[in-house]
């Protein structure tokens, strides 16, 4: 800080009169209170900032623990739904088979009917 006895000396040896020392070492110092901050302000910043921090951390972390799991809920539901789409293919596979081995037999058969005419 200002050491104000030492910084009004040096003023009145430059040719400052002991009342504008006296003004300038005032308003130095009041500049100095209403925008400096001490060690202990700062310390209690940090404190604070930590604080608020651990807090927000905390927060977040239950808030990803969450959409975490909405997204867990979400892909096992796309999966099941992906499996049902697949037995439905399945089944339609196995239906068009049938029907497209009907169609060939009835057509084998139609042909064999016309080959006798």
């Amino acid at each position: 800080m200002l050491n104000a006895i030492k910084y009004m000396d040096e003023l009145e040896q430059t040719g400052f009169t002991q009342e504008q020392a006296k003004t300038s070492v005032n308003s130095w110092l009041e500049l100095m209170n209403e925008n400096l901050v001490t060690k202990n302000e700062l310390k209690a910043l940090e404190i604070a900032t930590k604080s608020e921090f651990t807090i927000f951390r905390s927060e977040m972390k239950h808030e990803f623990a969450a959409v975490r799991s909405e997204m867990n809920l979400g892909f096992a539901k796309t999966h099941h739904e992906m499996k049902e789409l697949s037995n439905k293919v399945d089944k339609l596979e196995s239906k068009l088979t049938i029907k497209l081995g009907s169609i060939i037999a009835a057509g084998i058969g139609l042909l064999a009917i016309l080959q006798k005419l």
